[in-house]
């Protein structure tokens, strides 16, 4: 009788445990290189360090990988993450290396972090949100750091 209500209360408190699993789901970073006013130019760059911040303040981190996008090749603009615990993301940071963009004027960039709230992004394993992100050519040479913005989040 000892040995059943020892693995009862086992099983009790496995089945109670207080960190339930909040399932996983992807999401899609969508880089929109706005040329309309620059036909011919060219824009490449790597995007690294992305880190996905819920509204409880936890911080998804996808620093291991990089991603080529360049604005002639549309698949590489769609950049989209897998296994990110489920919840609200209410802001991305992201890393831009190598940046060249070429046409009626040149530019280049070594490294630029970028840190942009979103109105919400929320992640479930039954759909992928995609984040819309404008870069603005136009914006460069004035300020880099406006180049990058989100404009708007399908919640899919």
């Amino acid at each position: 009788m000892k040995k059943l209500s020892l693995l009862y209360i086992l099983f009790l408190l496995a089945c109670s445990k207080n960190d339930p699993d909040p399932g996983v789901g992807p999401l899609t970073l969508e880089f929109d290189n706005r040329l309309e006013d620059h036909p011919g130019f060219t824009i490449t760059y790597d995007v690294t360090e992305i880190k996905l911040k819920r509204d409880d303040g936890y911080v998804f981190d996808n620093k291991s990988q990089s991603y080529h996008v360049d604005a002639s090749d549309e698949g590489s603009q769609e950049i989209s993450i897998k296994d990110i615990p489920s919840g609200n993301y209410t802001e991305v940071t992201f890393t831009v290396k190598s940046m060249n963009v070429s046409g009626d004027f040149e530019f280049q960039s070594d490294i630029s972090t970028y840190v942009l709230p979103m109105s919400g992004a929320p992640v479930r394993p039954e759909h992928e949100p995609e984040v819309h992100l404008i870069f603005s050519v136009d914006k460069v040479n004035s300020n880099v750091q406006e180049a990058f913005t989100v404009d708007h989040i399908h919640a899919n």
